[in-house]
């Protein structure tokens, strides 16, 4: 049993961009995730086993809360923090979401 928790700076093709994401990023100087933007790193995770808790939590019932930073003044909403969990530890998942610290941190 193992899990991986933290700051990835990886987005994932399973949550809910805007098809605009790439407009968004580019008017946000945002260049980290590359034009267009880059999702290949949680698929290459999920495919070695690591299992992604929150779109596991949020299979069939996509939560509103998915968000864990506003970068651009607004103009792009990302998660970029993930907690992944081996297949046997993310089988006793009873839950997972991303709670609002009020801009107190984005992890």
């Amino acid at each position: 049993r193992a899990l991986l928790l933290g700051d990835l700076n990886a987005l994932s093709p399973l949550d809910p961009y805007p098809p605009e994401l790439a407009l968004r990023l580019q008017a946000a100087h945002i260049d980290k995730y590359g034009h267009p933007p880059r999702m290949e790193v949680l698929p290459l995770l999920t495919a070695v086993g690591w299992v992604d808790l929150l779109a596991r939590a949020r299979a069939g019932s996509p939560s509103p809360r998915w968000v864990t930073a506003v970068r651009g003044g607004g103009l792009v909403h990302a998660r970029t923090d993930y907690a992944l969990a081996s297949p046997l530890l993310a089988e006793r998942l009873v839950g997972a979401e991303v709670l609002d610290c009020q801009g107190a941190s984005d992890h």
